[in-house]
């Protein structure tokens, strides 16, 4: 039973820390897992990375930028799948949720549904050609492969798979 308990927290720990961890300006977290023809991405970001300011949007211009992040990541189009995969956004949510007084970040969650995910062997973190502010993208990875962790930076933006 304690080799259980011990077990399950060597597994979870690691998890929750990502989960719980205060965020760095200038640091994307991005977790990727390929099950069966479903590509499901989780994306988190300081908000003053992707908008240029941290707080809810004051006036129409800052919620229209806002807005813009929105479809943007609605569209699938700033981490794109490979094209020989055929994938197409199944469903997408974006948020500013408060992490801590005054520190607000962006959440994605995107599910992709890949005809061909066979196929699927990278993605292309476009977003950091769009949102300089953005220093890397930390990634983790769970295919039918395995588990893996990668950076995806400017000079390198494609996410193996």
């Amino acid at each position: 039973m304690i080799r259980i308990a011990a077990g399950l927290v060597a597994v979870l720990l690691p998890a929750l820390a990502w989960a719980e961890a205060p965020h760095a300006h200038g640091v994307a977290k991005l977790d990727v897992a390929l099950e069966g023809r479903r590509l499901t991405l989780d994306f988190t970001a300081p908000l003053e990375d992707v908008l240029g300011f941290e707080r809810k949007p004051a006036n129409d211009k800052e919620r229209a930028a806002f807005e813009a992040a929105v479809a943007y990541f609605k569209s699938g189009q700033a981490i794109v799948a490979g094209a020989s995969a055929n994938c197409r956004v199944a469903d997408a949510a974006v948020e500013m949720p408060e992490r801590g007084k005054g520190h607000f970040e962006l959440t994605a969650k995107l599910a992709y549904d890949c005809k061909e995910p066979g196929e699927l062997k990278s993605l292309e973190a476009a977003l950091l050609a769009r949102y300089k502010k953005l220093k890397h993208i930390d990634v983790r990875v769970v295919t039918p492969k395995g588990q893996s962790a990668v950076r995806a930076t400017p000079a390198k933006p494609a996410i193996s798979l």
